[in-house]
């Protein structure tokens, strides 16, 4: 049954495949967005930036976003592939940590050990 109704739907999270996944998250979010744009909806995902992505280019917007009472500055990179936004979020706490495409190092620094900064580090 066709839907009729179509939706602009966003998701926020911190990894999406193929460009960062330590396992089923990257996967779905590459996954369901896809199919939700092969169905007529318009469609964003929205992940840190850990790597130089080729095929992102740069959209020159810079943000603030205040952190514990400090301005962070944000940037944004844009991939638009299958019908689907792609925005990764760019700050020195996400691409200064991962060596690579490897999603062994984007939640610590090795399997199991958490970076202790990771509350802070998603929070953006």
């Amino acid at each position: 049954v066709p839907i009729g109704k179509k939706y602009q739907i966003i998701f926020v999270t911190s990894e999406v495949a193929p460009y960062s996944k330590t396992g089923g998250l990257g996967e779905a979010m590459d996954g369901l967005p896809t199919a939700l744009a092969a169905l007529g909806h318009r469609v964003m995902v929205i992940s840190p930036r850990y790597d130089q992505y080729k095929e992102a280019w740069d959209t020159d917007f810079w943000s603030s976003v205040k952190m514990a009472g400090k301005d962070e500055k944000v940037h944004f990179f844009h991939i638009y592939k299958q019908k689907v936004d792609h925005i990764f979020v760019d700050h020195p706490s996400f691409l200064e940590r991962v060596d690579g495409l490897s999603g062994a190092k984007l939640y610590g620094p090795e399997w199991g050990k958490d970076f202790a900064d990771n509350q802070a580090r998603f929070a953006y």
